[in-house]
């Protein structure tokens, strides 16, 4: 049974079948790989009946990273909008940081980002999934682009900032979780947490 994080946590209580096949499916991308992961071990982790794969997902695997993908964005822009929700940008990212941390070490190391899987298997063959991805990573950049605009940044600087911020955590956690070692995020925040607030001055 997978370790669950903050990135495929279920909103509530989820008892709809293709609720949790998109569940089992976001822990098991993101901790295994898109390749590596079979229908059996979704079924298995999900606790589906196997005729739900057909039922839910005629499109078979490309269609459930789609939808993967989908809840991944939601759950991820929804955290970025609550942590920055009455904060200082710096004290933001700070707490964004200090959560991925603790996910990383409550994992051993195993979760990172649940889209890099995905893309990094996927997009070369798939325009759908590279299209979702492509659209992920602008969701998230939009919404960090709000909260630094809310702050008081010039549209343009938070822009730019917002594609600063996501490459440099998403670059951050690769490194932490090949050197087990929390150090590339914190100087992440150490670095950008001024930036960010100079913006907004």
């Amino acid at each position: 049974m997978l370790v669950r994080s903050y990135y495929y946590r279920p909103m509530g209580l989820r008892t709809d079948t293709k609720e949790r096949m998109v569940d089992a499916a976001l822990g098991l991308f993101q901790r295994q790989g898109f390749d590596r992961t079979g229908f059996s071990e979704i079924l298995r982790e999900s606790g589906a009946a196997r005729g739900a794969i057909y039922h839910h997902f005629p499109g078979g695997k490309e269609e459930l990273a789609l939808e993967v993908v989908k809840e991944s964005t939601a759950r991820i822009t929804d955290r970025v909008l609550r942590t920055a929700a009455g904060r200082s940008p710096s004290t933001a990212l700070r707490r964004y940081i200090a959560e991925t941390i603790a996910n990383l070490e409550a994992n051993d190391y195993a979760d990172g980002c649940p889209l890099a899987p995905i893309a990094l298997e996927t997009t070369n063959w798939s325009e759908p999934i590279r299209h979702a991805v492509r659209n992920a990573f602008e969701t998230w950049r939009q919404a960090i682009e709000s909260a630094l605009v809310s702050a008081g940044a010039s549209r343009a600087k938070a822009r730019r900032l917002g594609e600063v911020v996501i490459a440099s955590i998403e670059g951050a956690i690769i490194m932490a979780r090949t050197s087990r070692d929390p150090a590339p995020l914190r100087a992440v925040a150490d670095v950008l947490g001024p930036v960010l607030d100079d913006a907004t001055a």
